[in-house]
C-alpha cells in the first residue's frame, strides 16, 4: 500500500508531493500539462499534473494493471481529469494532506461508469525522440492514421521482450534511399529497424 502526501510552505508556493517519502513523478511524460510542478486545491494545470500523477502511480502498482503499465498509464490519462475534479482540486489550498492507497482507489470507484482508457501509442523517431499519440476519434486508430505516422504501408513486427506490443513500420522503408535507422526500434524489435515506427498493445491493432 501507498500514502502520497502533499506539502507546502504558507506564502511561498513551494509544492511537494511524495509517494512512500519519495518525491512522486509528476509524469510529464504522459502529457505535459504543468512543467513547473505539481499543486492543488483549484481548477488548473498544477493539480491536473498532480492527478495524472497520483493515478499513474496508483495504477502501475496498486490492481488489475500492475503487469501492463502501458495499459495503466492509459487509464490514468483517462482518469485523471476527473480525479482533479472529484479528488485534487478539493484539497486545501495552503496545507498539507495525506491520501492512502484506500482512499485514492475508493475515489476512482465513487467515479461512477467511466468508458475504458483511450487507446494510446508511441510514435518512436530515428533521431531519439517520442511521442505518445491517441486516436482522432478518442475510440481507436484507423488504418490511414497509424500509416500516416510511419509515412507509408503498415508492417507489424514482434517486440520479443514485451509480447502484448508490437511495432508498425513502413514495410517498404529499406527499400527507401539512405534509410535511417531507428536505434531505439531495432533495439526492441532486436533487427534492424529503419524510418518511424509506433509501438502499440496487440490490442489495439486489429
Amino acid at each position: 500500500m501507498s500514502t502520497y502526501v502533499g506539502t507546502i510552505t504558507p506564502g511561498e508556493l513551494d509544492w511537494a508531493v511524495t509517494v512512500d517519502g519519495q518525491p512522486l513523478d509528476p509524469r510529464n511524460d504522459i502529457c505535459n500539462h504543468s512543467p513547473d510542478g505539481l499543486s492543488w486545491g483549484y481548477h488548473g494545470s498544477g493539480p491536473s499534473q498532480c492527478a495524472l500523477a497520483i493515478l499513474a502511480h496508483h495504477l502501475r502498482h496498486h490492481g488489475a494493471l500492475v503487469d501492463d503499465p502501458e495499459a495503466a498509464d492509459q487509464h490514468a490519462m483517462k482518469l485523471h481529469q476527473s480525479f482533479k475534479v472529484a479528488v485534487v482540486a478539493r484539497l486545501p489550498k495552503d496545507e498539507g494532506w495525506t491520501l492512502t492507497t484506500e482512499q485514492v482507489q475508493a475515489a476512482i470507484d465513487g467515479l461512477g461508469e467511466i468508458a475504458m482508457a483511450v487507446p494510446m501509442a508511441l510514435v518512436i523517431y530515428p533521431d531519439g525522440g517520442r511521442e505518445r499519440v491517441t486516436p482522432e476519434n478518442d475510440r481507436d486508430f484507423t488504418l490511414t492514421e497509424l500509416q500516416g505516422f510511419v509515412g507509408g504501408l503498415i508492417e507489424p513486427v514482434a517486440i520479443p521482450s514485451q509480447p502484448k506490443f508490437m511495432l508498425l513500420v513502413d514495410e517498404e522503408g529499406l527499400l527507401k534511399r539512405d534509410p535511417e535507422v531507428n536505434a531505439e526500434a531495432s533495439g526492441l524489435a532486436q533487427q534492424r529497424i529503419v524510418g518511424i515506427a509506433v509501438k502499440i498493445a496487440r490490442r489495439h491493432f486489429k
